[in-house]
C-alpha cells in the first residue's frame, strides 16, 4: 500500500514521540493494556487450568492481581502509574476506552459472568484460537465472534443473564483491543473514524477495505503497518503499531479541532455522511447523487419503506444501509423477517413458558427483538441503531405491532422507496 506522509508531519511527530506529554497521554496506559494482556495470553497461563479464572480476573477488577499473572515488580509498577489518569478505574477503564469507550464496556461485564456460570473452558478456547497465528486473520477473528456467540447464548440458557441483559454481536474494537494487547508490532486498535482519515490522508489511492468485519480489520493493520514503515523511513522513532495508531488519532483529532462541528456525532455512532454515501455507492453500483439522496431520506425520515418487485435488491440495500450508518458494528443492526405466524410476542413482548427449579413450569415476560434494540438504543444514547424488517408485507402487522400500529396519514414519518430494477 502505498503511503504519503508529508515530511512536515513526520518530523512534528518525530519531536512529540520524545516529550513528556506524549508518553502520559498517549503512549503510556496503551503499554500498561498491553503488558497486562500479553501476560494474560502468555503461554505459562495460556495452557493453565486457571487460564478461565485469570481472564475474569483481567476483566472484571479495575485492578486485577498483576502477581497471579506473573507480571514482575517491575512492570507492576509502571501498570500503576500509567493507569493513574484513570483513578479506580484503572486497567478495566483503560481497556474500556480502547474498546469503543462505552459500547466497549459491555463485554467486560458479561464475560466473567460466563465463567461464573461454569463457561469459562468455552471462553478459554475462544482466545486461544484468537491468537492461534497457525490460522489466518480474518478467520480468527469471525470465529472468535462466532464463539462468544455460542457462549452468549449458552450463559442465557443458564439464567445468567442480568436484568435487561441481551446478547449482540462483539464488537470489532473488543476484538482489536484483545488482539492489540497481545501483539502491538503487529496489531493495531481499531477506531473507524480516525482510521477513515487515515486512508483519506494518507493512502489516498487506497478505498476503505470490505467484507467480514476480520477482513476489514486484517486490511487495517496493513495499513497501519504502513504508516508505521512510512514514519521509520522518515526518522521518527516508531516503536510499534501504538505509536503508529497515535499519529493517525494525533492527525484525526487536530483535524476535527480545526474545523469544528457541534453536529457531528462521535465516532462510536458511525462514520461521516459523506463516507457512507460514498461506501454505498460502491457497494451498490449507484451513482453517488443516488446514495446521497437515500441517506438524506433515511437521515430526515428516521424510516423507510422500500417497496419493489422481487430480486431488486430491497433487503441488500437496506443492510447495506443500515451497517453503514452504524458504523459497521453489527451489534447496532437487528435484522428480522416476518412470516404468516410472526407474532407481537415475537416482536415486541410476550409470556414464554420455562422450566424453573425442580423442572417446575414457569412463565417469564420476554422482550422481542423490537424491545431489545429499544432497551439498548436508551442505554447508549450517543449511538445509533437500526431495525431492517424483511418480508414485512407477509405478517398480518396489527397482530405484530400492535398498538405500534398507526393508521398512514399525510403526515406519516416514513418515506417509500421504490426499487424497480436490480442495481
Amino acid at each position: 500500500m502505498k503511503i504519503t506522509i508529508p515530511s512536515k508531519e513526520a518530523k512534528a511527530f518525530a519531536k512529540q514521540l520524545k516529550t513528556e506529554n506524549y508518553r502520559k497521554e498517549e503512549r503510556d496506559y496503551k503499554v500498561a493494556v498491553h503488558l497486562a494482556l500479553s501476560a494474560l495470553f502468555s503461554d505459562p497461563n495460556l495452557n493453565s487450568d486457571d487460564f478461565p479464572s485469570l481472564i475474569s480476573n483481567v476483566f472484571q477488577e479495575p485492578i486485577p492481581d498483576l502477581d497471579a499473572l506473573g507480571i514482575s515488580k517491575r512492570d507492576q509498577a509502571f501498570i500503576g502509574e500509567a493507569l493513574s489518569i484513570y483513578g479506580s478505574g484503572g486497567l478495566r477503564s483503560a481497556m474500556a476506552n480502547l474498546a469503543g469507550g462505552k459500547w466497549g464496556l459491555a463485554q467486560f461485564s458479561w464475560l466473567p459472568r460466563a465463567i461464573e456460570f461454569d463457561l469459562g473452558q468455552l471462553v478459554a478456547d475462544a482466545l486461544r484460537r484468537l491468537i492461534d497465528e497457525s490460522n489466518s486473520l480474518p478467520q480468527r477473528v469471525e470465529t472468535f465472534r462466532d464463539d462468544l456467540d455460542v457462549v452468549s447464548e449458552e450463559l442465557k440458557i443458564r439464567g445468567g443473564y442480568l436484568k435487561n441483559w441481551f446478547g449482540f454481536r462483539t464488537s470489532l474494537a473488543f476484538v482489536a483491543l484483545l488482539l492489540t494487547g497481545y501483539n502491538p508490532d503487529r496489531y493495531t486498535f481499531y477506531s473507524k473514524g480516525a482510521l477513515r482519515f487515515g486512508y483519506e490522508h494518507y493512502a489516498p489511492t487506497a478505498s476503505w477495505p470490505k467484507g467480514t468485519m476480520g477482513e476489514i480489520y486484517s486490511e487495517v493493520c496493513e495499513f497501519v503497518k504502513s504508516v508505521a514503515d512510512e514514519l521509520k523511513r522518515q526518522k521518527a522513532p516508531i516503536k510499534d503499531l501504538i505509536d503508529a495508531q497515535s499519529f493517525i488519532w494525533t492527525k484525526y483529532n487536530e483535524s476535527k479541532k480545526r474545523k469544528p462541528d457541534p453536529q457531528e456525532p462521535r465516532d462510536v455512532s458511525g462514520p461521516d455522511l459523506e463516507s457512507v454515501a460514498k461506501d454505498l455507492s460502491q457497494s451498490t453500483l449507484w451513482q453517488q447523487e443516488k446514495a446521497n439522496h437515500l441517506i438524506n431520506m433515511a437521515q430526515r425520515w428516521g424510516q423507510l419503506l422500500f417497496q419493489g418487485p422481487p430480486g431488486t435488491g430491497k433487503t441488500y440495500v437496506a443492510e447495506t444501509l443500515a451497517r453503514l450508518l452504524a458504523g459497521d458494528e453489527e451489534g447496532r443492526v437487528e435484522v428480522v423477517q416476518f412470516h404468516p405466524s410472526y407474532a407481537y410476542e415475537d416482536f415486541i413482548e410476550g409470556i414464554r413458558p420455562v422450566l424453573s427449579e425442580g423442572s417446575k413450569l414457569a412463565y417469564e415476560l420476554r422482550k422481542g427483538v423490537f424491545m431489545k434494540i429499544v432497551q439498548l438504543a436508551k442505554e447508549y444514547p450517543n449511538e445509533s441503531f437500526f431495525l431492517v424488517i424483511d418480508e414485512i408485507n407477509r405478517a398480518n402487522l396489527p397482530r405484530v405491532l400492535g398498538e405500534l400500529l398507526w393508521p398512514a396519514h399525510d403526515s406519516d414519518t416514513s418515506l417509500k422507496v421504490r426499487l424497480d430494477t436490480p442495481f
